[in-house]
């Protein structure tokens, strides 16, 4: 006890009434050491903000080898206090995460120009694949259609704007139009690889930009011409006497079934043997579809639209047979099937 006086005598510096009091509790050999009242009053006065705790955990710092009892703290403010210290640990969190975050990028100043690097590129792609000439055009055509700027410009702009002028395809130089869309995608994948082989090369400092992904690469399309744009080739009707007068079997016939029936090469070009009704009255009359009796039908569906479509042949027709089909001979070319006109 001798030597947890003095230590209470060493921490206050004198006999306050707190080391008074403290002492007295010793003298009595309690188990538990209260918080002396004094120091309670006291603290009752300084600001709510501080620890609830603050007045123990001092206690038990300064005077380790006294058993203290706990002190006791209003529960609602050691919980609003609890919550407001997981606030400054979370913003504390925040911060710390942002540090540790952070890219590390190592700065190194590129220099050289555009046109140095793609002649190294164009080197590169020389030797490993020495044969393969389209790729030397294409890259030819990059240097020449493109700026000798200084390769530290090439930024995340200076790349959108050589990227962006692939994209619009530009014009030819020889006159004829501008670049296919093809043509233009493949000069747009080789200015890729570019960029891609000058960022892993050591040999100008040159880095790929942040947000390089980001850059849209779509290839401008041809506009699309209706069909009252499309210019309309037609037969005057004394030219279409002519070929029916004059023309080959197979002019004939393929002007004589078009205009009466409507079709065209595709309609033409999937008609099979199966699809040919002569002299004989339409398949579905039978299932009391209100047609007349007889003539001469050809039917057959429509693979994309799946639409049925039944047409009857002009009158008055002749079949001709030159090759006649074996069997299974489905379907047959066209010009195995002869219509001879006006009998």
């Amino acid at each position: 006890m001798t030597a947890q006086l003095k230590a209470v005598f060493k921490t206050f510096g004198a006999w306050t009434e707190a080391g008074m009091e403290i002492a007295e509790s010793l003298k009595e050999r309690v188990p538990l050491v209260p918080i002396p009242k004094s120091m309670i009053r006291e603290a009752s006065l300084l600001p709510s903000n501080l620890h609830p705790l603050s007045l123990e955990q001092g206690l038990r710092h300064s005077l380790p080898q006294i058993n203290w009892q706990v002190l006791p703290v209003d529960p609602h403010r050691l919980a609003g206090y609890r919550s407001e210290k997981l606030k400054d640990l979370q913003r504390s969190a925040d911060e710390i995460a942002v540090i540790d975050n952070r890219p590390n990028i190592e700065v190194v100043p590129s220099n050289g120009t555009h046109h140095e690097a793609m002649r190294k590129y164009e080197d590169y792609v020389k030797i490993d694949q020495p044969s393969n000439f389209d790729r030397h055009s294409k890259i030819k055509q990059l240097i020449d259609r493109s700026a000798d700027v200084p390769l530290a410009s090439l930024d995340i702009t200076g790349c959108r704007d050589l990227i962006d002028y692939w994209r619009n395809r530009p014009a030819r130089k020889d006159g004829k139009g501008y670049y296919s869309a093809k043509r233009s995608r493949e000069q747009l994948a080789e200015l890729g690889l570019f960029f891609k082989h000058t960022h892993a090369s050591k040999d100008f400092g040159w880095r790929i930009p942040n947000d390089f992904q980001m850059l849209s690469r779509t290839i401008k399309k041809d506009e699309k011409k209706t069909l009252s744009f499309i210019e309309k080739q037609l037969f005057e009707a004394d030219e279409l006497k002519k070929i029916v007068r004059t023309g080959s079997t197979i002019e004939r016939l393929i002007t004589t079934w078009c205009l009466n029936c409507a079709h065209g090469a595709a309609e033409i070009g999937r008609v099979t043997w199966g699809d040919l009704y002569f002299n004989q009255d339409h398949p579905w009359r039978s299932q009391d579809l209100k047609i007349e009796s007889g003539a001469d039908w050809t039917g057959f569906l429509r693979h994309k639209t799946e639409v049925v479509g039944w047409w009857r042949l002009p009158m008055p027709t002749r079949l001709s047979l030159l090759d006649k089909p074996s069997v299974n001979q489905s379907p047959l070319p066209t010009c195995s099937i002869w219509l001879i006109m006006f009998a």
